[in-house]
């Protein structure tokens, strides 16, 4: 099986980045002409003219307040380009409770882990101030 071509692989990826996100117009114009999209973001990267955008700032309030960054779509496409390349050499690096970015690792994994732990081990940590 012959692996396939950069576009490909790119078009792929914007696929799997617009899960839960296809609805919001920027990505649905990205996903509406896939094939201009995806050309366009690989001429960038090949030719080293791709510079990622700003974020769009908004506030997340739980846990606790805090702002966070929405990436531009193609900065998410770019975003889960360097991770599927990088995250196989990194892998055996990880601690096996590392749960982020990892296929087959998810929330629910991570839920599950802590469950068995604080059942398994009937300590708590306690903060200095007592609290």
């Amino acid at each position: 099986m012959t692996p396939p071509s950069f576009p490909a692989h790119l078009a792929l990826l914007a696929r799997k980045a617009a899960r839960g996100k296809r609805h919001r117009p920027e990505v649905a114009r990205f996903l509406l002409d896939l094939d201009r999209s995806v050309d366009a973001l690989a001429a960038a990267l090949r030719d080293r003219s791709y510079r990622p955008r700003p974020g769009r700032p908004f506030l997340v309030r739980e846990p606790k307040p805090r702002w966070v960054y929405a990436l531009p779509f193609p900065d998410r496409v770019v975003q889960h380009l360097l991770i599927d390349a990088s995250l196989p050499a990194l892998e055996p690096w990880f601690a096996p409770q590392s749960y982020a970015c990892r296929v087959g690792k998810g929330t629910h994994r991570a839920l599950r882990q802590a469950a068995e732990l604080t059942r398994r081990f009937s300590f708590v940590l306690q903060h200095e101030d007592g609290g």
